[in-house]
């Protein structure tokens, strides 16, 4: 297939339902810039559509020289004010057993991190970890670590992280549920291979969402800290 033949890729992720779209751009800048790096040649426009596919790629015609405005991969970004999803299926730790955040009580809060045993998800998360009595003491019930990763990876990233066993409770988000619905889903696809979560902290006081805090480049933490977080509450 040649690269001016007037077709768009379709990325085929089984996201809920949902697949990315793209279409082929000369040159262009990934969302997030420095997580992803420059793109060349390589799709930079993203389309949420409704299907379910296996991953795969095929392509579908568009017409020659047709080209879409540049779209985000995601919902916009939840607010505070706006009910957490509770409906959004997760795992922690069977791999063949979903649940639903569905009944939040008190403050809890959800540390979104784009993959796990990446170098500066692996910085940040142990401050959490540490600061896990603070945060009780805080008046928070429990605090989430939620990855786009598969429960069998959270799990082992728990393992390394805290050998000793820690309360702070590591969510798989593997078909991107709740991430999707949060609006936090971004194209990792250079580094990581596919969607993943921005770096984010989302507060919540039973269901309803209080505070919303999102890292402007996903491979730097700044005000997603647990010692930045914890001053807030």
């Amino acid at each position: 297939m040649g690269k001016d033949d007037g077709y768009q890729y379709r990325w085929a992720y089984n996201l809920a339902a949902h697949c990315l779209v793209g279409t082929k751009q000369p040159s262009g800048t990934s969302l997030f810039g420095e997580i992803c790096g420059p793109l060349e040649n390589r799709v930079i426009q993203k389309e949420m559509m409704s299907c379910v596919l296996n991953f795969n790629i095929t392509h579908v015609p568009m017409g020659a020289g047709e080209v879409e405005p540049r779209r985000a991969i995601a919902n916009r970004e939840i607010q505070p004010g706006s009910k957490f999803p509770t409906s959004a299926a997760v795992k922690e730790d069977n791999p063949e057993q979903s649940f639903h955040i569905a009944e939040l009580t008190g403050r809890n809060v959800f540390v979104g991190v784009p993959g796990a045993f990446t170098g500066t998800c692996t910085a940040q998360i142990p401050g959490y970890i540490s600061a896990y009595e603070q945060f009780k003491e805080k008046g928070i019930d429990n605090v989430y670590v939620v990855a786009v990763n598969d429960v069998f990876v959270l799990k082992a990233w728990k393992t390394q992280l805290a050998p000793d066993g820690t309360k702070v409770r590591f969510i798989a988000d593997d078909k991107a549920e709740l991430t999707l619905a949060l609006g936090m889903l971004f194209d990792a696809s250079p580094l990581l291979g596919g969607p993943r979560s921005k770096r984010y902290v989302v507060i919540t006081d039973g269901d309803k969402i209080t505070s919303v805090a999102v890292e402007p480049v996903p491979g730097e933490v700044t005000i997603t800290a647990a010692d930045k977080v914890l001053p807030l509450l």
